[in-house]
């Protein structure tokens, strides 16, 4: 009977995991800005720049804003890019009409003008 009142009174205690400290929130902040695209995602022909999002620079204020002239697009903008937001598909163009222009140059129109001027002060 002695153990049956033991069982009965004992409080349920459930395990809560402990919060992480900064240095661990440091460390996955680190670990995801640091991430490239082709890890997360199967990219075909993507250029380096776009697959190392950590490295776009620029991103959030240098000094503090006036947060009267705080607008959304400004705290839109200061936040840079992950991995998500970056393209997984690189289509660039081939560049053959402006190498086939610098061998061969500009067209020319060498046609006589039989127009009139207009007179500017009328």
């Amino acid at each position: 009977m002695a153990a049956q009142a033991t069982e009965s009174t004992k409080a349920v205690v459930t395990e809560v995991e402990p919060e992480p400290s900064s240095s661990e929130l440091e460390t996955d902040s680190n670990s995801e800005a640091l991430q490239r695209t082709s890890e997360v995602y199967h990219t075909d022909n993507l250029p380096e720049r776009f697959d190392c999002p950590h490295w776009f620079q620029g991103y959030g204020a240098q000094k503090q804003q006036n947060p009267v002239f705080k607008t959304s697009s400004s705290s839109y903008g200061s936040i840079p890019p992950s991995v998500h937001e970056m393209p997984i598909m690189y289509k660039g163009k081939n560049r053959s009409f402006t190498e086939h222009l610098g061998k061969c140059g500009m067209y020319r129109n060498n046609s006589l003008n039989t127009g009139m001027d207009k007179d500017k002060r009328m």
